[in-house]
């Protein structure tokens, strides 16, 4: 695949994250991709797996939206730098929801092999993403 190519992929991921669009999402991973991420609370595998995980964020996070600044291409893989902001409005890991707004940076490192994601790791501020959204509390809140 070409730069352009794996760069779309990417860029697909965000607008599909964007529009909360599960189906689009799912669509753009491998049948057996395997998927790191703290809000899944290990790797995951298969697309089944990959739409669990994001409902759960979809309902915890309903105007969840990511801000893209940069983008990276080395070879097959692609590495976006974002910005992911939305209202802690539903529950999550079993925590009720709070109403707290968050800005949480996050990086999306993923290999995409024939058009496909065939493994991502996902990279988040967890303690800030708590801190913001009202679940944990520090000696300052």
């Amino acid at each position: 695949m070409t730069r352009e190519q794996i760069l779309t992929v990417a860029q697909q991921r965000t607008e599909a994250m964007n529009r909360h669009d599960i189906r689009a999402l799912v669509g753009l991973y491998g049948l057996a991709a395997q998927v790191e991420s703290p809000l899944a609370g290990s790797t995951i595998e298969g697309r089944s797996a990959i739409e669990k995980v994001f409902r759960s964020i979809f309902t915890a996070f309903p105007d969840l939206r990511l801000e893209p600044d940069h983008y990276v291409v080395d070879g097959d893989m692609v590495a976006a730098s974002s910005l992911m902001t939305g209202i802690y409005a539903g529950g999550f890991m079993g925590i009720p929801p709070t109403g707290k707004p968050m800005r949480v940076p996050t990086v999306t490192l993923s290999r995409v092999v024939d058009g496909e994601i065939v493994w991502e790791r996902r990279v988040y501020d967890i303690t800030s993403m708590l801190i913001q959204s009202g679940i944990l509390r520090t000696s300052g809140h």
